[in-house]
C-alpha cells in the first residue's frame, strides 16, 4: 500500500533543555549534510514562538541558469493551498452565512451529490468522482480544451458518475473536495476566489509575496523551476514539463485545491496570523483541528481535520500538518500546536519535505535525528534496474555494511517498489518489497505492499499470507481486509462467451443499415423518418426515467432535448443480432452520446432494441436503454 509513515518521535532521547543556539546549529549541520548527499534542495525555516530559529536556503531555483534559491523564492505551495481554502469556509461560517453540515446543494443546487456536505468536502469523506473520472477521457479527446471549476458539476452530471462511496462512511484524498470549496466562497462572497483570498486571507497575514499561479502565468525573477528524478534509479534530474501526468495540468485551470505560490517567510507569517486570531478565533481552530471520524468513531486514516492533517504524540502534544507535492516539488507546513512550533519546508526537487520536517521537529525538541547520510534506496535501485537482481542484492549488502555513509528507509523502499510496478519491473518490484518485509518486519505497510506485488505475480497462497499478515499488525487495514476477501474467496468458473459471429449475416447486415438509417435521422432531427420507423405501440424503457408507452411522447421528448443538442455514435464491433422466429429481431449492443450544447461526451452505454417485420420495412417495436 502507499503509505506516507507517521512523524516518529521519540521521547526516551529527550535530553535536558536545548537553546536556541544550539538547536541552529543541529539544525544547520543536518540539512548541509542532507544537501551535500543530494537530498535536499530548497528552502527550510524552522520557528519557535514567532521567531526563526534557523532558515536557509540550498541548491539551484534554476538548475540551467545556475540561479541559487534565497529567502526570496517563490515556490508553489501546491496542496498547503487546501488549508488556506478552508480557512476561507469557516471564516464564512463565523459570519453566519454557513454551517459546516450544510448540504453543497444549498449552495450549488444543480450539484449532483444531495448527501455530501460541507464537512465530508472539507475532510476527504465525501467520495466525489476525481479528476480521472471527471475530465481525462474529455481531455484524451479533446487535448486543446482547459477546464475549470465550473466545468465540474457538468462534468459529474454529464457522465453519470456515481460517488466513490457514500459520503462519510470512508476517507479518500481527493482535490475535487475543494475545487468545490472554493465554488462556495465565491458564492456566498460575490467575489471570485482569488479577490477573496487576498482580501480576506493574505492581507490581513501579511502575506504580499503569495497570490494565486493564475494558471501557470505567474512569472517572477524568483520563481523556482521544478525538477525531479523520473525514477529513484535515473541517473540524473530533468524538468518534468514532457512527462504526460505533467501535460494534464496544462488542461485543468483549477482554484482551491493547490493553486497558491509564496515563500517560507510568507507561511510564517500565516502560521502567526492563525496563532494570533487574525484570521480565525479559537474555537473554530479547534474545529478544523480535530478529526473527523469515520462510523464506529474511528479516526479516517491521516486524522484529517477540516483542511488539516492532525497528529498526536504523548510528548508533544497536538500538531497540524499539511503537505503538498506537484511533479517536481514538495512541501511541508507543519505547526506543533501546544510547543508553538512551525516548521517550513520547499524542496523543488521532489525530496521528502515530510520526513526532513519530522527530524527538524525531533531537534527543536532536543532528540537525535536519522543520520542526513546517502539514500541507501537510490543506489539499490540503481544497480536493481541497470544491471539486475544479483548485482543488486550484492550492492544492497555492502549499503546495508555501510551505515556511516548510507540510509534505508522504509518509505523510500515503498515508493520505490511502486516505482518499478509502474515500469512494469514487477521482479524487481518483487525484490524491493521482500527487502523492506526483512528489514522492517514489525511495519504492517510493508507486508501490504509485498502482498500486492505477489497477487499481480500469480502467487496467490504468499499473497494471502503477506495480507494477514499487515491484519494482524494493524486491524484498521481496510484495504487489506477487502484485498484479502478477494483472494480467499471460493472461486467460481467465469463464463466467457465465445467472441460473437451471426448466425444469419443477412439478418445482421440488414438490423445495422435498419440502425445506422434510424439513427442518422436521429442525429439530423429528421423527425419524420423516427416517426415512420416507430412503431404505434412501442414501448421504451430508460434507466434512469422508467417506461414510456407513448410515441407521441418519445417523439415530443426527442424534439425537446436531442435535436441539434444530442449525437449518438455507434460503438464500432459491439453489435450482436439475433433472429426472433414469426416477429423480427433483436439488435444488442452499446452506443455513447455527444451532448453539443455541454461539449462532453457519456460513457458507453448497453442498448436493446426489438425489430418487427413489416412486410418489406421494419419498425421498433421495444427499446431498453441502459446507462
Amino acid at each position: 500500500m502507499k503509505f506516507k509513515l507517521a512523524c516518529l518521535l521519540f521521547i526516551a532521547a529527550i535530553s535536558g533543555n536545548v537553546t536556541a543556539q544550539d538547536k541552529a546549529k543541529t539544525l544547520s549541520q543536518y540539512f548541509t549534510a542532507l544537501a551535500a548527499n543530494n537530498r535536499f534542495n530548497g528552502n527550510i525555516l524552522v520557528a519557535e514562538n514567532g521567531k526563526v530559529i534557523y532558515e536557509h536556503s540550498f541548491g539551484y531555483a534554476d538548475f540551467a541558469a545556475k540561479r541559487p534559491n534565497t529567502s526570496l523564492s517563490s515556490f508553489p505551495i501546491a496542496s498547503i493551498t487546501k488549508t488556506v481554502t478552508a480557512t476561507a469556509i469557516l471564516q464564512l461560517k463565523e459570519k453566519g452565512k454557513l454551517q459546516v453540515t450544510d448540504p453543497v446543494t444549498k449552495f450549488l443546487p444543480d450539484f449532483p451529490y444531495p448527501n455530501v456536505t460541507l464537512t465530508h468536502l472539507l475532510s476527504h469523506t465525501s467520495g466525489l468522482p476525481d479528476y480521472e473520472q471527471l475530465f481525462f477521457k474529455m481531455i484524451d479527446q479533446h487535448p486543446d480544451t482547459v477546464f475549470t471549476n465550473k466545468d465540474i458539476i457538468p462534468a459529474a452530471i454529464a457522465g453519470r458518475l456515481p460517488l466513490n462511496f457514500e459520503p462519510g462512511q470512508d476517507f479518500s484524498y481527493n482535490n475535487v473536495n475543494f475545487n468545490v470549496l472554493a465554488m462556495i466562497v465565491e458564492k456566498l462572497s460575490g467575489q471570485d476566489f482569488d479577490t477573496y483570498i487576498s482580501r480576506s486571507i493574505l492581507q490581513p497575514a501579511g502575506m504580499s509575496s503569495t497570490s494565486s499561479s493564475d494558471f501557470f502565468s505567474r512569472k517572477d525573477k524568483y520563481l523556482i523551476t521544478q525538477y525531479r528524478y523520473p525514477h529513484t534509479w535515473s541517473p540524473a534530474i530533468e524538468k518534468p514539463d514532457t512527462a504526460a501526468e505533467f501535460k494534464k495540468l496544462y488542461n485543468l485551470n483549477l482554484k482551491g485545491h493547490g493553486d497558491l505560490i509564496s515563500t517560507t517567510h510568507d507561511l510564517l507569517k500565516y502560521d502567526e496570523a492563525l496563532y494570533n486570531g487574525k484570521l480565525l478565533n479559537e474555537a473554530t481552530l479547534k474545529e478544523a483541528f480535530t478529526p473527523v471520524k469515520l462510523p464506529g468513531g474511528r479516526d479516517n486514516p491521516q486524522r484529517y481535520g477540516l483542511g488539516w492533517n492532525t497528529r498526536y504524540d504523548s510528548a508533544f502534544g497536538e500538531s497540524v500538518l499539511h503537505t503538498g507535492g506537484l511533479i517536481g516539488l514538495r512541501t511541508i507546513l507543519f505547526r506543533n500546536l501546544n510547543r508553538h512550533q512551525t516548521v517550513i519546508l520547499f524542496d523543488n526537487t521532489s525530496n521528502d519535505t515530510y520526513s526532513m520536517a519530522c527530524q527538524a521537529l525531533n531537534i527543536l525538541n532536543g532528540l537525535k535525528p536519522l543520520k542526513p547520510v546517502k539514500s541507501g534506496a537510490r543506489y539499490y535501485a540503481i544497480a536493481l534496474a541497470n544491471d539486475g537482481c544479483v548485482a543488486g542484492n550484492y550492492k544492497l549488502a555492502k549499503i546495508e555494511k555501510d551505515t556511516a555513509n548510507y540510509i534505508l528507509e522504509e518509505a523510500e523502499l515503498n515508493e520505490l517498489g511502486y516505482q518499478f510496478l509502474a515500469a512494469n519491473m514487477d521482479t524487481a518490484a518483487y525484490e524491493v518489497f521482500k527487502t523492506n518485509v526483512r528489514l522492517f518486519p514489525s511495519s504492517w505497510n510493508v507486508y501490504d505492499s509485498y502482498g500486492e506485488v505477489l497477487a499481480k505475480m500469480g502467487k496467490k497462497e504468499e499473497a494471502i499470507s503477506m495480507y494477514k499478515k499487515s491484519i494482524d499488525l494493524n486491524g484498521d487495514n481496510d484495504n487489506g481486509k477487502k484485498v484479502l476477501a478477494r483472494l480467499t474467496a471460493q472461486e467460481h468458473p467465469i463464463y466467457r462467451p465465445e467472441p460473437y459471429v451471426p448466425d444469419d449475416q443477412q439478418l445482421y447486415d440488414e438490423i445495422i443499415k435498419m440502425d445506422s438509417i434510424f439513427f442518422t435521422a436521429y442525429n439530423n432531427c429528421d423527425l419524420e423518418t423516427q416517426r415512420a420507423f416507430l412503431s404505434d405501440t412501442l414501448e421504451f424503457y430508460h434507466d434512469k426515467t422508467g417506461l414510456s408507452t407513448s410515441k407521441k411522447e418519445v417523439m415530443d421528448a426527442i424534439a425537446r432535448n436531442i435535436c441539434n443538442k444530442v449525437k449518438r455514435e455507434l460503438l464500432p464491433g459491439s453489435v450482436e443480432v439475433y433472429p426472433i422466429g414469426n416477429y423480427g429481431a433483436v439488435e444488442i449492443g452499446y452506443h455513447r452520446f455527444h451532448n453539443l450544447v455541454e461539449k462532453s461526451i457519456s460513457r458507453p452505454g448497453k442498448f436493446i432494441s426489438i425489430w418487427q417485420r413489416k412486410g418489406n420495412g421494419w419498425q421498433l417495436s421495444r427499446i431498453i436503454s441502459l446507462h
